[in-house]
């Protein structure tokens, strides 16, 4: 996972941002709403400028282990037109 990682919500990640399930603490839920599937993590860390990157990172991985998101593709390095 690096900046440019994308990631989507799970059945599982759906439920919760939503509002059925409460499994969440309130910092990851708002995370995890922002979580779209054309954001990359970069674009999260940008959305959340109170968060150090480093934390910003943790809590994917651990949204990403509890099964509430799932990498949907690493995007390609951004070129600048000339």
């Amino acid at each position: 996972m690096d900046r440019r990682s994308v990631f989507t919500k799970t059945a599982k990640g759906l439920m919760e941002a939503t509002g059925k399930t409460s499994l969440l603490a309130r910092d990851l839920r708002n995370l995890l709403k922002e979580v779209d599937g054309r954001a990359t993590v970069g674009d999260l860390n940008q959305k959340f400028p109170k968060e150090s990157e480093a934390k910003l990172m943790q809590a994917l991985v651990g949204l990403s282990r509890d099964g509430f998101i799932r990498e949907f593709v690493a995007a390609a390095p951004k070129v600048a037109a000339a």
